[in-house]
């Protein structure tokens, strides 16, 4: 009930409120467009780094086994019992 009595008062400071901050919001808008162009800015560079990294990070630990693998197949394609069927 008390909020229903002091709503026109509400109402009138907040368009007085209002009022007094917009010249102040509309000297930030373009400092907050310059935040959001800097930090898209950012993104669009860093982004691919942080991928890169990432498969990095991911292909590393797979590194020895990989290696091992090739190792196996060198030794299999070049040992006599490989190339005994081959022409």
């Amino acid at each position: 009930m008390f909020h229903l009595l002091t709503l026109p008062f509400r109402l009138a400071f907040g368009l007085l409120v209002a009022l007094f901050v917009l010249p102040f919001a509309l000297l930030a808008l373009p400092l907050l467009l310059v935040g959001a162009v800097v930090k898209v800015a950012l993104a669009i560079v860093l982004l691919p780094l942080a991928l890169i990294g990432a498969a990095v990070g991911v292909c590393v630990p797979i590194l020895p086994f990989a290696v091992l693998a090739l190792c196996v197949w060198l030794l299999t394609q070049r040992s006599p019992a490989a190339t005994a069927g081959r022409g």
